[in-house]
């Protein structure tokens, strides 16, 4: 069984797994040393923890491996601080929500237009995250 975060405004999911319940994943071994179960809780676990920080914490590169930070300022983003390798952390502008499915989070304007997406992998062997940015800045 999975626990879903809701917003308390629209009351839709903060974040919806990849997996709906890794319980009845196949426990078996995956080069990595893990079980197959092991792997999807590892990363379902750092999904979540960037999915409902209370802070905004925003990839730091964009998909071509461009810095994020003047492209993020150009649409009214605040950077804050460097989170870790692979986010800011960014006081968002007025309106903007996102909401996390799996690897990918849609931050969308206050007219709930998609303006970014954001893509993150989280296992620590292998951890990644990029911005696609749906309009020009």
């Amino acid at each position: 069984m999975v626990l879903l975060s809701y917003d308390k405004k629209t009351q839709e999911p903060r974040y919806i797994p990849n997996c709906a319940d890794p319980s009845k994943t196949p426990n078996w071994m995956t080069p990595s040393g893990k079980t197959l179960r092991q792997s999807i809780i590892i990363e379902e676990t750092a999904q979540r923890a960037i999915a409902e920080n209370p802070r905004w914490l925003i990839a730091r590169k964009t998909e071509s491996g461009r810095d994020s930070r003047k492209k993020l300022e150009a649409l009214g983003f605040k950077v804050l601080s460097e989170y870790c390798e692979l986010f800011y952390r960014v006081r968002q502008p007025r309106g903007w929500d996102k909401s996390t499915r799996g690897f990918w989070t849609s931050i969308t304007d206050s007219e709930g237009k998609e303006v970014i997406v954001q893509y993150f992998q989280g296992p620590l062997e292998n951890r990644k995250a990029h911005l696609k940015f749906k309009k020009k800045c």
